[in-house]
């Protein structure tokens, strides 16, 4: 992995911009991030920080942010699902890409579902969490349907599941609280 900043330069009158991601969506995506840092460099400082690296403080009633001594941006692309950083960073009046409210909602397909549905055409969805789950209210689910974690990305964690037993098992699997279970396409019965 490369360093988690890139070398400081002057840039004049240049604002800052970071970069910012967790180390392992970094991994996943580095050749993006270094895209992004490259497009921007004509016209901004720009910065890979890891958000591992950002501490967040509240000292005498005044947020800070901790980032081992590198300048405090004007500009962040938040490429992390982090929606208390995203909104630490507009608290200072940083404009972020994407916004605290674009992370929350997004970022969890409860929230998504529920922003989009008067809009755009969805399968029929149950908007569910661990805590009052009950695997019970499923007797009467036309199977089979599809389970996603709320926070998955990228195609993980979404499973085809045939019964409720099977639905039992990846509920236990999903590592946030939060899950949807969802009709199954037509043209993917079968």
């Amino acid at each position: 992995m490369r360093n988690v900043c890139l070398p400081k330069k002057e840039y004049g009158m240049k604002k800052t911009c970071w970069v910012i991601y967790d180390k392992k969506r970094y991994e996943e995506n580095e050749w993006f991030a270094m895209r992004l840092i490259s497009a921007g460099e004509k016209h901004f400082n720009m910065r890979l920080v890891m958000a591992e690296d950002i501490y967040i403080h509240i000292i005498d009633g005044k947020i800070t942010i901790d980032t081992d001594g590198y300048k405090l941006c004007e500009i962040a692309i938040v490429r992390t699902c982090d929606p208390l950083l995203s909104h630490t960073l507009e608290a200072l009046g940083i404009r972020v890409f994407n916004s605290a409210l674009v992370s929350d909602v997004f970022n969890d397909k409860r929230k998504t579902y529920l922003a989009v549905e008067k809009d755009v055409p969805i399968l029929d969805v149950l908007l569910c969490d661990k805590k009052s789950f009950d695997i019970k209210s499923c007797e009467n689910m036309d199977f089979p349907v599809v389970i996603k974690s709320a926070a998955g990305h990228g195609g993980n964690e979404v499973w085809r599941v045939n019964d409720a037993s099977e639905l039992s098992d990846k509920i236990n699997e999903i590592v946030c609280d939060g899950f949807v279970i969802q009709k199954l396409c037509e043209n993917m019965k079968g």
